[in-house]
C-alpha cells in the first residue's frame, strides 16, 4: 500500500515541477532586463531578449490568415497558423522602481507558497511512511500544501493575466482573436484544491477515529 502511495505522490510531484518548467524563457527575460536596466554588461549583450511577452491566438478565417514561416527541414517555405508565440514590443521601455518592486515580493511571496508547499508535502509523504497516518500534523500539513500551492498558482494567473492585458494592448494579428484562457497555469491551483479535499477527508477519518474510541 506505501509503495503505490509513493508512487501516486511522486508522480503528482513531478506533475508541480513541470508545469514550472515552461516559466524559464520568462525567468531569462527578467534577468535580462535587469542586467540591461543596471547596466551589468554579458558576452552575448547583443543577442540578449529583453522585452517579450507571451501571446496566445486562435485563428479566426480560412487560409488567409496562415503566416509564411521556413521549414528548416526542407528548406521551404510554408503556411503556419501560429497560437502560441513569445513577441516583443516596437521599442523597450525601462519599468519603473515600483514596478520592479512590485514583481520582486509577487516572486518572493509565489516561490515562499511553492518551496514551502513542496517542503510540507515531502514531509507529509515522510509521516506516512513512517505509519502516521489519521492524525492532526497530517491534516495541518497537506493543508499547508494546498496553501502554498494555491498562493502560488494564483500569483502566476493573475501575473499572466495582467501581462496578457498588455501585450494585447502593444500587440494584434490579423485573422487572429487573442485568447485570454490560453497558456494560464491551472496545474499548481488544481493540485492545491486537491490537497485541500485530502486534507478534509484526512480530518474526518481522525474524527470518526475519536469517535470510536471515546464510544469504546
Amino acid at each position: 500500500m506505501k509503495t503505490k502511495l509513493n508512487i501516486i505522490c511522486g508522480l503528482i510531484f513531478v506533475v508541480i515541477i513541470a508545469s514550472c518548467m515552461g516559466a524559464a524563457f520568462d525567468f531569462n527575460i527578467g534577468r535580462n532586463e535587469a542586467n540591461h536596466d543596471m547596466g551589468v554588461q554579458v558576452d552575448n549583450a547583443e543577442q540578449q531578449v529583453l522585452d517579450a511577452d507571451l501571446v496566445e491566438l486562435i485563428p479566426l478565417g480560412d487560409k488567409r490568415t496562415a503566416v509564411k514561416v521556413k521549414n528548416a527541414t526542407t528548406g521551404k517555405e510554408i503556411n503556419a497558423w501560429p497560437t502560441k508565440m513569445y513577441v516583443e514590443t516596437d521599442s523597450y521601455e525601462p519599468k519603473s522602481t515600483g514596478a520592479y518592486l512590485l514583481e520582486t515580493f509577487a516572486a518572493v511571496i509565489g516561490l515562499i507558497g511553492f518551496v514551502g508547499g513542496m517542503f510540507t508535502f515531502i514531509w507529509f509523504i515522510i509521516r506516512v511512511n513512517g505509519s502516521h497516518i489519521f492524525d492532526r500534523k497530517n491534516i495541518v500539513l497537506l493543508r499547508i500544501t494546498g496553501t502554498g500551492l494555491l498562493v502560488y498558482g494564483v500569483i502566476s494567473m493573475v501575473w499572466s493575466i495582467l501581462t496578457r492585458i498588455h501585450t494585447v494592448a502593444a500587440f494584434s494579428l490579423d485573422g487572429y482573436a487573442n485568447n485570454w484562457l490560453g497558456g494560464l497555469e491551472y496545474a499548481p491551483i488544481l493540485l492545491g484544491l486537491i490537497a485541500f479535499v485530502a486534507a478534509q477527508v484526512f480530518a474526518m477519518a481522525h474524527q470518526m477515529k475519536e469517535d470510536q474510541e471515546l464510544t469504546i
